[in-house]
């Protein structure tokens, strides 16, 4: 759980902060692709995980899991990205 909240919710963003920054994108087209990149796994990791017959527990407490942690790491790159 922590594995897959730790790579949704921070490597992903930094890697597409860094990527914008390097080619240099508007501060606020990078605050926006940043925060999105951000947001936790949705819920249709749970409805894909039932149809294609795996783990649906398991699924559904990643979902749980990233949206409780991103209460607080959404805010934190709400912070980084101040401009």
């Amino acid at each position: 759980l922590v594995h897959f909240s730790f790579l949704r919710l921070g490597v992903i963003p930094f890697a597409s902060f860094l990527v914008c920054r390097i080619i240099g994108l508007d501060p606020i087209l990078t605050a926006v692709g940043v925060i999105l990149a951000a947001m936790p796994g949705g819920s249709s990791t749970v409805i894909l995980a039932s149809k294609y017959g795996s783990d649906t527990a398991y699924a559904s407490k990643l979902v749980v899991f990233s949206t409780a942690l991103s209460l607080l790491s959404i805010p934190i790159w709400a912070l980084v990205l101040q401009f």
